[in-house]
């Protein structure tokens, strides 16, 4: 019996780290954005729907950043910790100047705040994501 080039038995190959990391953090403002839209629908209904924006907000941050560690890890297949500690740290460098870009004010206690907590999720996240 002839055995294919490519079958499901095969170890797959590891995509390169770079690649890994920054598709992870890409991934995060994406899913960042979609989670964004997604809890507007909702909070249109209340009576005053900017009295939940910041809890939407930090929700979407730390869901998508941890997803996308978790994703940068997988794809990578080995150093998890790195990938996603990596990967939530390009999400901040992309946020933060995607605020400056539009102008936008980011408060240094809440970013104080955030900043480490979505690096500790992200490790974890990224830890959680390796295969073994």
């Amino acid at each position: 019996m002839k055995k294919h080039r490519y079958s499901r038995s095969q170890p797959k190959k590891e995509k390169s780290f770079l690649f890994s990391v920054c598709f992870g953090a890409f991934f995060s403002l994406f899913l960042g954005i979609l989670l964004l839209a997604l809890f507007s629908l909702p909070s249109l209904k209340l009576e005053d729907p900017l009295r939940f924006a910041p809890i939407f907000a930090l929700i979407s941050l730390f869901v998508s950043s941890a997803i996308g560690a978790h994703l940068s890890a997988r794809f990578h297949g080995k150093s998890g910790l790195a990938c996603g500690v990596l990967s939530s740290l390009l999400l901040i460098i992309l946020l933060v100047g995607l605020g400056f870009l539009f102008s936008l004010q980011i408060k240094p206690t809440l970013f104080t705040i955030c900043a480490p907590s979505m690096l500790i999720i992200s490790a974890i996240a990224g830890i959680c994501g390796v295969k073994k």
